[in-house]
């Protein structure tokens, strides 16, 4: 069993990231602090996160509203979305 390395689809990335900035609006959210690898994944659609060290919590990525950037704190690139820097 191998470290699945491919980011979701495209369409299935996007279409996630418009749902919660609907739901971040309609909330007056201004950023999400997300720190669940399920959660990370729905929105930025990379599959798996390097972090550094063992934690309890630890936010590894940051949506924001107001430009609809992802910010991923990982140790690693592999699997990461092409739009995200």
């Amino acid at each position: 069993m191998g470290i699945e390395i491919e980011a979701d689809g495209r369409a299935l990335r996007l279409s996630r990231r418009e749902r919660a900035l609907a739901q971040m609006e309609i909330h007056d959210l201004d950023i999400l602090v997300l720190g669940r690898q399920a959660n990370v994944r729905y929105i930025s659609g990379a599959p798996q996160l390097w972090v550094v060290g063992t934690r309890p919590f630890g936010p590894i990525c940051e949506f924001v509203r107001a430009t609809g950037e992802i910010h991923l704190n990982s140790t690693w690139d592999e699997g990461i979305p092409e739009e995200i820097p």
